[in-house]
């Protein structure tokens, strides 16, 4: 979308230069990243501070029928940028119970989301890189476009962790180590980092350990695990993960699961005092309970949102009714006191019966109980309401809190709880509001499937912040109801190293991302005082599930994902509904967005795909004002035809608008184009941004004609052949396979059928070979060139030896040539398209054969084809227009201009007349008027289809020299009551053709008989005028 309006503030941008790219500067001479410049111009590299690629955005990056689709064809094409090999990317779930595919950005006027995030995993030989993905965030609209691709994967370029598992306590000789086993060996030094006799909880996980947040190390095979330790008091409660090396029982890594308020800067819950403080700051009123749990006679109900109940029930006899501080979401738990507060009544139908929990409001152990069950609904409800199907959180019921634990000035999430602390220490009791709000903040991160660290602690407080709509955190935490432990109304500074100025303790370091919000909120409060708070809500909660794996560093790439979740129309490039209130909010704290080009460029009639040979294509382009005013007149073309750049001017028609010919070439040919224009400060602005290094693309041709389809749901003449093979031989029909084994599970294009190897259940796929399918023979001829296009899928465990080969033969198959040879390229079907004339010779005997191989038989293979297509590439011929005719000597009989010009039932039918001589005594004369409309053009190839109704005669063509004022003979030919088509070719069109393009010529008739009343008619239709 285009910016909306310049926002006027009072804050500038720091005079600073981050280390951090939004360019393709540091992409090098990695030809992965070019190919993605050339395929999507206009699109944006973010690199992280150690030079790796964090993000890929800015403009479409593929599209698909489905999300899904879109996603598979991004990584199909763009999972293997620098340092990644696709074949190791996988879909899965960031986090256990979190769905692989999450809807993002609900919209509440549309009742849709607006996105959906598809996470893929980062695998090597089936084992999982620990805290390793790739996000993909598709628009949910037409053709479902990728519009980010968020790489937080890592390097394992020459690893194989099939060396370092052989031999291992617990290897299973299959590449696979037995963790539970392993982890034993483990346990002492683990043990020795947690201070306690810990247990191991859950399933221990082997994995790779690859490094985490810019870590160098060396990958290595691996063991994760959980200790606990619970003695029953939570004062001493430990629980911390554990990366083992897998061999040497070595800790990799560690961190502790318990986090807390002292520890963890930006804690954010709350309680049910009045105001966003601590239960000394204010006094205590009846508060609704939302969804609290009452039971009559054994049977569970629950109350509204306000704490409002109604329960069925018939009859006037006296009921009892129990409730406690309990409800369908929340449980609240007293582990140091006496269980939370129950109450009871006896109630006559239909009542009313109005519980009051805290009645006497003498204690802080009963105001706690009350505060946090209230606040962690509201929090649970403002998650639920601006994505309602957030991972796990919407439908998690009897979520634990723990309150008035006999500790001191603190509160903590432990992945399965929220804790909250009694009064003393010069603490006051810790189960209020905005401390509620940062705690179950950390259950919102952990269940994106992000890190904690800094970035969970500055989240948790943004979601504090933006709860209570005040930006001090812990209001009264320590007994002074004037301030809080944290306030996100700081002027926090990003740095390369250390975080922040404000310091690189996460603590201290998450007081960045709350001080980015913060700013960006009250930017929006000015230009958006209706809508401020659901617009900064909606973008701060779904940030959080484009997050990579266990990533828990704050970086400038957070604001791309704001902006990114912002825009309306998939490109960044020309802004965002609130680019500006959110670039400045980030950039107040040195973490400005992608800069905006100066003018945006538009195409209203659309890029050309094909270029017409001869009269080249006519394109208009608007120039739009973005961060400055266009310059009129200065808009120009580049144009690369095949000796590189040439610029040509533009023709401006309108305000700041223009008309230009990219011209033609040889069929076929690719033409390479850009566009450039100035601002009223000689700032000069390309289209692609990065132009000449990216450009626009488009193929020689008039039209794209289809030779061969295949769905594969007939047999259309395909043979396979195998050598060597055991198993695994090409077969026609819909995949039956559940995907288990590296199996397509559907076809391409949702037909129905593919081809594939061994379409069977179980296990089945390709040993030995190759195995090679074989298509018929097509005729490539008749054409200038064509493009051949098909949809490939090719997974190999091994992924090294195994090949996938796709050839073509212009000699019915006695010869190949290759057109690609790929190796593992993972689960996904990737669409591929080739331009013949480019490979080879185009015959009559063409061939195209598609090999699959497991040679030597170690791994499962598995191969499929769909959506196999030739076009050919049709080149109009430049006909010149027939704008009138008249008929000198003779008379019109019947007909039109149209019936002169098609091939049809109908013609111009015409009488003789009489000529000034005696050899053309009886003819027929007709002048035709006809427009070239191609500059210069060099001849002309002249085709009348007539006949007449005397057996002989003889036809005159004469062509207008504009340059002599007379017709010159051009043509002579014999003619008779057959009727036949004549052309005449190469006619220099020099004399022939005005400045205007106009031609002149004129037919006549002539029949010799000596009779005097004689007449006879003559027919015409198909007269056409080729000017080249």
């Amino acid at each position: 979308m285009h910016r909306r309006r310049s926002l006027t503030v009072a804050a500038t941008l720091l005079a600073m230069v981050p280390a951090f790219t939004f360019s393709a500067q540091m992409i090098g001479s990695d030809s992965r990243l070019t190919d993605l410049m050339n395929e999507a111009p206009g699109v944006r590299f973010y690199h992280h501070e150690d030079g790796k690629l964090g993000l890929v955005y800015g403009v479409p990056l593929a599209t698909g029928r489905n999300p899904l689709e879109s996603a598979d064809r991004f990584v199909a094409r763009h999972g293997a940028l620098p340092g990644f090999d696709i074949g190791d990317l996988v879909m899965a779930p960031k986090a256990d119970g979190i769905d692989p595919i999450q809807p993002v950005m609900f919209e509440h006027d549309r009742g849709t989301f607006k996105f959906t995030a598809i996470n893929y995993g980062q695998f090597r030989r089936g084992i999982p890189v620990f805290r390793s993905g790739l996000v993909v965030l598709v628009r949910n609209e037409a053709d479902y476009p990728v519009v980010m691709g968020n790489y937080g994967l890592r390097d394992l370029r020459g690893f194989d962790p099939g060396n370092q598992v052989g031999g291992m306590a617990g290897d299973e000789g299959n590449g696979q180590v037995n963790a539970q086993r392993v982890t034993q060996r483990m346990l002492r030094n683990a043990r020795r980092v947690l201070g306690f006799e810990g247990q191991v909880v859950g399933a221990p996980q082997t994995v790779i350990w690859a490094g985490l947040d810019g870590m160098v190390v060396e990958p290595a095979v691996a063991v994760v695990f959980s200790l606990e330790f619970d003695s029953g008091d939570p004062a001493t409660y430990r629980k911390r993960l554990f990366v083992a090396h897998a061999g040497t029982g070595e800790i990799l890594y560690s961190e502790s699961e318990v986090h807390e308020v002292t520890d963890i800067v930006g804690s954010v819950q709350g309680n049910a005092t009045q105001g966003n403080g601590a239960d000394i700051c204010g006094p205590e009123v009846p508060m609704g309970m939302p969804y609290a749990r009452v039971v009559l006679n054994g049977q569970n109900y629950f109350a509204d949102v306000n704490g409002d109940f109604v329960i069925p029930h018939s009859g006037t006899t006296e009921v009892t009714l129990t409730t406690e501080v309990r409800g369908r979401w929340f449980r609240v738990f007293n582990p140091n006191n006496a269980p939370p507060e129950q109450l009871s009544m006896n109630v006559v139908p239909p009542g009313p019966a109005n519980f009051l929990f805290n009645a006497a409001n003498a204690t802080e152990q009963l105001r706690s109980e009350v505060n946090t069950y209230l606040h962690s609904n509201i929090v649970r409800d403002w998650v639920v309401f601006y994505n309602p199907q957030y991972p796990t959180i919407p439908t998690q019921q009897e979520f634990r809190i723990n309150v008035n634990i006999t500790q001191n000035c603190n509160a903590f999430y432990n992945g399965s709880s929220i804790n909250f602390y009694t009064s003393g220490g010069s603490c006051a009791n810790t189960g209020f509001s905005s401390v509620v709000y940062h705690e179950y903040g950390h259950h919102i991160v952990n269940r994106s499937g992000s890190g904690q660290g800094a970035y969970g602690e500055g989240q948790s407080d943004v979601v504090a912040a933006l709860l209570t709509r005040d930006p001090r955190l812990g209001i009264g935490f320590q007994n002074n109801c004037n301030s809080g432990i944290r306030n996100a109304a700081n002027n926090c500074q990003y740095q390369t190293s250390g975080c922040s100025s404000c310091g690189s303790a996460i603590h201290s370091c998450g007081q960045l991302i709350s001080g980015c919000v913060w700013s960006t909120r009250a930017y929006l409060q000015q230009t958006n005082p209706q809508t401020y708070h659901d617009i900064i809500s909606n973008l701060a909660l779904n940030s959080t599930l484009l997050r990579t794996p266990g990533d828990t560093t704050i970086r400038p790439d957070i604001t791309i994902h704001y902006l990114t979740l912002d825009d309306d129309d998939s490109n960044l490039n020309n802004g965002t509904p609130h680019y500006d209130e959110i670039n400045q909010g980030f950039s107040d704290h040195n973490m400005p967005g992608p800069p905006l080009p100066h003018l945006v460029f538009e195409y209203p009639d659309g890029r050309p795909a094909l270029i017409d040979p001869s009269q080249g294509a006519t394109i208009r382009v608007r120039v739009l004002p973005l961060r400055s005013q266009p310059q009129p007149g200065t808009g120009l073309l580049h144009v690369d035809t095949g000796g590189g750049f040439q610029t040509v001017p533009m023709q401006e028609i309108g305000n700041h608008e223009y008309e230009a010919i990219i011209p033609g070439g040889t069929c076929g040919q690719r033409i390479r184009y850009y566009f450039t224009a100035e601002t009223t400060t000689s700032q000069v602005v390309s289209d692609p941004l990065d132009a000449p290094a990216t450009f626009f693309v488009a193929r020689v041709g008039s039209a794209l004609e289809v030779v061969f389809s295949d769905n594969f749901q007939t047999n259309q003449g395909w043979t396979v052949t195998n050598e060597n093979l055991t198993d695994g031989a090409w077969e026609r029909g819909v995949p039956v396979g559940d995907g288990s084994r590296g199996d397509p599970r559907f076809d391409f294009d949702g037909s129905g059928a593919c081809y594939l190897t061994a379409n069977r259940t179980g296990n089945s796929d390709v040993d030995g070979g190759p195995t090679r399918l074989i298509s018929p023979i097509i005729d490539m001829s008749q054409h200038c060139s064509y493009r051949v296009s098909y949809a490939r899928w090719f997974y190999s465990q091994n992924g090294v030896t195994d090949r996938f080969t796709v050839q073509v033969s212009n000699d019915g198959g006695s010869t190949w040539t290759t057109m690609e040879d790929v190796p593992h390229q993972g689960t996904s079907w990737i669409h591929r398209e080739f331009w013949m004339h480019e490979i080879l010779p185009l015959t009559n005997q063409m061939r195209f054969r598609f090999n699959a191989v497991d040679n030597p038989n170690d791994s499962v293979t598995e191969a499929a084809v769909d959506a196999f297509l030739v076009e050919a590439v049709i080149i109009n011929e430049p006909v010149a227009e027939l704008t009138g005719f008249q008929v000198l000597v003779g008379s019109l009989t019947s007909g039109t201009l149209a019936d002169l010009v098609n091939s049809d039932d109908q013609r111009v039918r015409t009488r003789s007349g009489f000529g000034s001589t005696f050899t053309d005594l009886h003819n027929m004369t007709m002048r035709v008027d006809a427009n070239s409309g191609v500059p210069s053009p060099s001849s002309i190839d002249l085709t009348i289809e007539s006949r007449i109704s005397h057996t002989s005669g003889t036809a005159q063509v004469r062509l207008w020299n504009w340059n002599a004022s007379q017709y010159n003979m051009v043509g002579s030919y014999a003619i008779g009551q057959t009727e036949t088509p004549v052309t005449i070719e190469s006619i220099p069109a020099g004399n022939f053709i005005n400045g205007s393009g106009d031609i002149r010529l004129t037919i006549k008739h002539i029949v010799v008989v000596p009779v005097f009343a004689f007449q006879f008619d003559s027919f015409f239709d198909q007269v056409k005028l080729v000017v080249d």
